[in-house]
């Protein structure tokens, strides 16, 4: 299927079967939605660009166990507020700008929205070789970069 979930006010939490084939999330797939958790299967390969842009909500985003995700293209999850987000170690791409405005998002007090990244690698220059160029923890000044490989 590939229509889109944003703009849709009443979905709160996605979750998919246990034995769920879906290997991609397309482009805009859940843009501007309200969405405030989200566990992705094991069995998905790419979060397609700007998929979760702008999803102020979605504090809560988890992979299964045994993930296989390959690729985080372009802005997927651009001035999203998640929390916490560990990178499976299975991803060999990020694309540029793919947490942009991470660390500097505010809540409603305008205070910043603590928020993290955790990479399974020992260090940037580790990172940048995995994931290309579009990876570089400079753009994301406010955010926790955790190197945990």
């Amino acid at each position: 299927c590939d229509s889109d979930i944003g703009f849709v006010s009443s979905l709160e939490t996605v979750m998919f079967q246990a034995d769920s084939k879906l290997k991609k999330i397309n482009e805009f797939a859940f843009i501007d939605s309200a969405i405030r958790s989200f566990v992705a299967p094991k069995s998905l390969e790419t979060i397609g660009p700007r998929s979760f842009e702008t999803c102020y909500n979605l504090s809560d985003f988890e992979f299964e166990e045994g993930s296989q995700l390959k690729t985080i293209e372009s802005l997927a999850f651009t001035a999203t507020p998640i929390i916490s987000f560990t990178i499976p170690d299975t991803v060999e791409s990020i694309g540029s700008e793919a947490f942009a405005f991470w660390g500097s998002l505010t809540d409603e007090d305008g205070d910043y929205i603590e928020q993290e990244i955790n990479v399974p690698y020992p260090d940037e220059e580790s990172a940048t070789e995995a994931y290309g160029e579009g990876w570089n923890d400079d753009i994301y000044p406010h955010c926790t970069i955790n190197y945990i490989g």
